[in-house]
């Protein structure tokens, strides 16, 4: 904490030693950025209450070190910057090597505020901390080489949500190393921000850690009171670091046709399918599934002005969970999954028409007649994330979206075992 409040005063006495504090013309002016100035203050409206400022100035980089500088806000050429910050919040800019660049934004700042040309300082080596730790692998992987990436991930929120302006450098790589199973991995030089680890070969999944100097994130249950080195040596043995062999995956999906969000002014909007149509087409994915997989589902139009639109992209993302499961989540929140059990494609259509929808999160038992045949499953309810498993069909709804769709699980193998598929297709 002291190191911020360090940081704090010289950004707020920088104006006065660099030059004259802009104001928000003269910035303008100075820079050409009036449409990116307009839009900061714009942002500010769609605070709650209006509770925020538009912090705007330069920072003192050459223009091919932009690249090296994370930040929620967009860095132009020259250095300059401006973004609207709710109140509450700092504005960091992280460069790796140097101390953190923080400017608060709290009740008592002004509408606007001028910080003026920042430096970046090196960071002293005493300052700094470094990390090492080791991997332990399955059978099929002992061979195998993984690049162990040090990452600078994205930095704490600025707005009243998690965005961040287009153009922002959110994430950037320190360093790679690369190692055998029987080897140890050690990075120095840390700075006191967060940082992310990624670990992974060609064919095992990737695992990640985030943490910072005083001990990891919420993925591992670890603090720096556990490590008896850390208060004199300022070096932290991270965990040790399962990985196993990616599974591959084949799944089915069947789509809705997806609309378009927020007509034109005087175009009818086009009602929620209750219970949805789908498309005849079935389509077939085998997907290696390492944590990153994505699979695209379409485009749609999201309408802000009569005749203006930006296109959406929404995308199935597969990951892995600590405990090896294949998890589906959707690329926008506010999403469900029901998990229909072991039957067809054919017989959750058939669900769903029945409108299975409305049940209660928990588990419910169902039985009805498809055709001739006499159909008994579970379904159970999932928010956002849902684990899959070998031979289950799913039924997935972002109703904000407008965007629904069935996925049938073929298989799920991994070099170890390849679990059966289930019988009903």
């Amino acid at each position: 904490m002291r190191i911020n409040k360090i940081i704090l005063v010289l950004c707020f006495i920088i104006p006065s030693v660099y030059g004259q504090t802009l104001t928000p013309e003269d910035f303008i002016r100075q820079t050409g950025l009036r449409k990116e100035f307009e839009a900061a203050q714009n942002s500010l409206r769609y605070f709650p209450d209006g509770r925020g400022t538009v912090v705007y100035g330069q920072l003192a980089i050459a223009p091919e070190t932009r690249k090296d500088i994370v930040s929620r806000v967009r860095v132009y050429p020259s250095g300059y910057f401006v973004a609207a910050i709710y109140e509450g919040r700092s504005l960091c800019f992280y460069r790796h090597g140097y101390e953190p660049i923080q400017i608060a934004v709290d009740s008592q700042s002004p509408r606007s505020m001028d910080v003026g040309k920042l430096q970046f300082k090196p960071m002293a080596a005493d300052k700094t901390f470094s990390i090492s730790g080791k991997i332990k692998v399955s059978p099929e992987l002992k061979s195998a080489k993984f690049t162990v990436s040090l990452i600078i991930p994205m930095p704490p929120q600025i707005f009243n949500d998690d965005g961040y302006q287009c153009g922002a450098v959110v994430a950037h790589k320190v360093a790679d190393q690369i190692i055998t199973a029987e080897q140890s991995y050690h990075f120095a030089g840390l700075l006191p921000i967060k940082y992310l680890l990624e670990i992974k070969s060609e064919k095992s999944i990737l695992r990640q850690i985030f943490f910072y100097p005083t001990g990891l994130g919420n993925e591992y249950s670890f603090t720096v009171e556990e490590n008896k080195s850390w208060p004199a040596a300022k070096h932290i043995v991270l965990p040790e670091v399962s990985l196993v062999m990616a599974p591959i995956v084949q799944f089915k999906l069947r789509l809705c046709k997806i609309s378009d969000l927020h007509p034109q002014p005087g175009q009818a909007p086009e009602e929620k399918r209750t219970p949805p149509e789908f498309l005849p087409e079935i389509k077939t994915f085998i997907r290696k599934c390492d944590g990153t997989t994505v699979v695209p589902l379409g485009q749609q139009r999201e309408y802000y002005s009569r005749d203006q639109y930006f296109l959406r992209d929404h995308t199935l993302n597969l990951t892995i969970d600590e405990r090896n499961r294949v998890i589906a989540s959707f690329s926008f929140g506010a999403s469900y999954f029901y998990d229909c059990g072991n039957v067809s494609l054919a017989a959750t259509e058939k669900m769903i028409n029945a409108d299975f929808m409305k049940q209660s999160r928990a588990p419910r038992y169902y039985s009805y007649r498809v055709g001739d045949e006499v159909v008994s499953t579970t379904v159970a309810k999932f928010k956002e994330e849902m684990p899959l498993e070998d031979g289950h069909t799913y039924y997935f709804e972002c109703s904000m979206e407008q965007i629904y769709l069935l996925l049938r699980v073929d298989t799920i193998k991994t070099p170890d075992a390849a679990q059966p598929a289930g019988k009903k297709q």
